[in-house]
């Protein structure tokens, strides 16, 4: 009797085992779902955005180094991929370069319309320097892109690790529990 008590104490020890590191591992897969969904959503599509946002800009200078005027047909393109961005997971530094990046933006549209009722030189050279500052700005963002799209990768190895641990270790553990359980049903004890 008493070993049988022994033997149901040592499945109820297993059984909260498994259930334990079973949860651990749940949390650890919600973990690396949340890390790949963010990869995607706000880095990648992210990327997206800021190539096709560079595309755009290049248009526009492009059009007014050959063709001396502004394309505002573009603006409106440009301006619903700044919305688009603005709408993924921003972090500290990434809002503040976009925030530096909009700001820019309107110089430039500003500086377009100063062009188009007086296109002088000065205003052409001044509308270039702002494609260069916004370039720049773009790059960092991509940067960012790259730098948070590794650490997400980063959080997901380290839980996936995390995972393979605590399935090893509890593999031990049901090992020598299934040992001892063995010890107990099949040795009598010496009286």
């Amino acid at each position: 009797m008493v070993q049988k008590l022994k033997a149901v104490g040592a499945l109820a020890v297993v059984f909260l085992l498994v259930l334990a590191t079973n949860k651990m591992d749940s949390n650890h897969f919600k973990v690396v779902k949340r890390s790949l969904s963010t990869i995607y959503k706000d880095r990648l599509v992210a990327q997206d955005y800021i190539y096709r946002l560079s595309i755009n800009l290049q248009d526009k200078k492009l059009d007014l180094a050959l063709e001396d005027k502004v394309n505002h047909h573009l603006n409106d393109s440009i301006n619903h991929l700044v919305e688009l961005y603005a709408e993924t997971k921003l972090t500290t530094s990434e809002a503040r370069y976009f925030k530096s990046f909009r700001n820019s933006l309107d110089e430039l549209y500003s500086l377009e319309q100063n062009f188009e009722e007086n296109p002088s030189l000065e205003y052409k050279q001044e509308i270039y320097q702002q494609h260069i500052a916004l370039n720049q700005q773009l790059d960092e963002l991509s940067k960012i892109q790259l730098k948070e799209g590794k650490r997400q990768i980063e959080i997901s190895n380290r839980s996936i690790s995390t995972s393979d641990l605590i399935s090893n270790i509890e593999i031990g553990v049901l090992i020598v529990i299934g040992l001892i359980i063995q010890a107990l049903i099949f040795f009598k004890p010496m009286r």
